[in-house]
């Protein structure tokens, strides 16, 4: 019985055998160039002499494999093969190899198509390589990117060199699959079905993956492309980095995008110089760099997008009529746009102290010297940032207004001086400030500050009249009303022949303090704290009494003030 059972296991082990070295015997015989071709692949031993007699090879693979499909077919007319032997093939379906031999040409075909990838444009099959780009194309610009990701499966794995576009459009393709994947996996967890949750955000994952390799693929293949290279491929990739996996390697999509922009001088892409920023700051916010690096990184930035604007600006001036004139115009819009949200973004942070925005800004300086527009927003910046006190703060604020006299330049001059305590110079560029300015929400802005100046010099007057016309433009007044009381509070040593006649000034404070609160609720806090002050400053009852002055009575308070009040007393 042992014996048997031995002898029946060999039989079968020797006719699996048999059947494995029939097909391969066969398919050899009449490839007989493809014999050794798993040791060529291994150590791709394959010279250019070589590479057409290998695509010549696949090509009679092709064919063979048609004549077996023609055999299967009932094609029995023995001049219809050329590549095999009828009698041979009648054999191999007698014995059920037909299967076993077509699989193995596939496999020998698909060998083929892995050794000539990149051995020539067109890989192993021209034909084939051609007719799946027409579709990757044609299903792309339908937006049937189910099929096209079929298309593009096939020549991005077995014929990488042939079009740069197989990347472009692979890059459609993942960052579509992305998106659905991620908006499904939010569906699902809106649902409550964690276990659909995770298997799309893992396949959302995986989707990210291949979209690495694409650019990985690509700086292989294109990296020497001079328009699109390997740096700007490596930022493109750290841009993708960052946005889809930050969390857990943005130490490398930092890496990859400070790499990208300061190897293309002049030249890089403005979405990599936007997210090199960004990572800059992330990487601050979780203690993985200094504010100091945060303030390079702003400036290597800043330096890239003023070269690549200039570079534009020089382009656009001197040939008007080039094709690209359109073009370069929205990218120089990109730039400059990239530009103002980069100089935002970087002034509030919490590293953006007066020292580090200083720090930066003066390194920006002289290649700056002209830029209007620089100027403009720097200085709004250093005012926002309380940083006028600087010494920098006056060399940009000069500067500013040499190249543009306008109520902003003014301004910041006039913030200067305040600073300084120079109230005459401060009160001089402010009161030029709000006459040129003809935003409303800025005048009004500029008359209050201009107020607050005159109040400084006890021309409280002056500065009256100045915070009533503020109040013509501001939205939001109870500041007004409350630096009225102020200049009310400010006179009360002043105004009157006695204590009880400066004590009366008091009564009218309270009323622009009240006044203040129940037109705008953001100064209550601030209104009750003075009116309980200033109510404690009221004279007494006595003293009214002696002077048939009652609670209630109409009292006009003179000086420079000429107003009319009711009479209240110290509680």
């Amino acid at each position: 019985m042992r014996k048997l059972a031995i002898i029946v296991g060999l039989y079968l082990f020797l006719t699996g055998y048999l059947e494995a070295q029939t097909v391969k015997s066969v398919f050899n015989y009449r490839y007989p160039m493809i014999a050794n071709l798993s040791k060529t692949f291994e150590n791709n031993e394959l010279s250019a002499k070589n590479i057409n007699l290998y695509r010549n090879q696949f090509q009679k693979i092709k064919e063979g494999y048609k004549e077996i499909e023609m055999f299967e077919f009932n094609v029995v007319t023995s001049e219809s093969y050329k590549l095999f032997d009828l009698k041979e093939l009648k054999e191999l379906a007698k014995d059920s190899k037909i299967d076993s031999l077509k699989k193995y040409m596939v496999q020998k075909q698909r060998e083929l198509k892995f050794l000539l990838k990149d051995k020539t444009k067109y890989g192993a099959d021209s034909t084939e390589c051609l007719e799946q780009y027409s579709n990757l194309t044609r299903f792309v610009e339908k937006k049937d990117y189910k099929n096209a990701y079929k298309s593009w499966k096939i020549l991005f794995e077995f014929y990488p060199i042939s079009f740069k576009n197989i990347y472009i459009q692979g890059d459609i393709l993942m960052r579509n699959f992305i998106q659905i994947s991620h908006n499904n996996a939010v569906t699902a967890n809106n649902q409550k079905n964690i276990e659909k949750t995770k298997t799309l955000l893992a396949e959302e994952q995986a989707w990210v993956d291949t979209l690495l390799i694409i650019y990985d693929q690509r700086i292989k293949y294109f990296g020497d492309d001079k328009s699109y290279g390997e740096s700007y491929l490596t930022g493109k990739k750290g841009v993708y980095i960052f946005k889809y996996r930050r969390e857990s390697h943005l130490d490398t999509a930092y890496q990859l995008l400070k790499y990208s922009v300061t190897t293309d001088e002049n030249d890089s892409d403005p979405d990599i110089i936007q997210y090199f920023f960004f990572a800059s700051n992330e990487m601050y916010l979780a203690q993985k760099n200094e504010g100091i690096q945060v303030v390079d990184d702003y400036n290597t930035s800043m330096s890239e997008l003023d070269g690549n604007i200039l570079t534009l600006q020089k382009l656009i001036e001197n040939e008007p009529l080039n094709s690209k004139i359109e073009a370069r115009k929205i990218t120089l819009e990109q730039y400059q746009k990239i530009s103002s949200n980069l100089t935002e973004k970087f002034s509030k942070g919490d590293y953006a102290t007066c020292e580090f925005l200083v720090q930066a800004f003066e390194k920006q300086y002289e290649a700056k010297i002209n830029n209007l527009d620089w100027f403009k927003s720097t200085s709004k910046m250093l005012i926002s940032g309380n940083c006028t006190e600087e010494p920098f703060y006056e060399k940009l604020a000069v500067q500013l207004y040499k190249l543009e006299s306008s109520a902003n330049s003014a301004y910041g001059l006039g913030q200067y001086y305040l600073k300084k305590g120079d109230y005459y110079e401060a009160a001089k560029y402010y009161e030029e400030a709000y006459t040129n300015e003809t935003d409303s929400g800025l005048k009004g802005k500029y008359y209050y500050d201009a107020a607050v100046i005159a109040k400084a010099m006890n021309q409280f007057a002056k500065a009256r009249t100045l915070a009533l016309t503020s109040a013509q433009f501001k939205k939001q007044k109870g500041d007004v009303y409350i630096l009225i009381a102020k200049l009310y509070a400010a006179s009360s040593a002043s105004c009157g022949a006695d204590a009880f006649e400066n004590a009366q000034i008091y009564w009218l404070a309270v009323d622009k303090l009240l006044y203040a609160k129940s037109i705008d609720v953001s100064v209550s806090d601030e209104a009750n704290s003075l009116i309980g002050q200033y109510s404690s400053r009221f004279p007494s009852k006595e003293e009214g009494f002696m002077r048939s002055i009652y609670e209630g009575n109409s009292i006009t308070i003179g000086c420079w003030i000429q107003e009319t009040t009711k009479a209240r007393y110290i509680k």
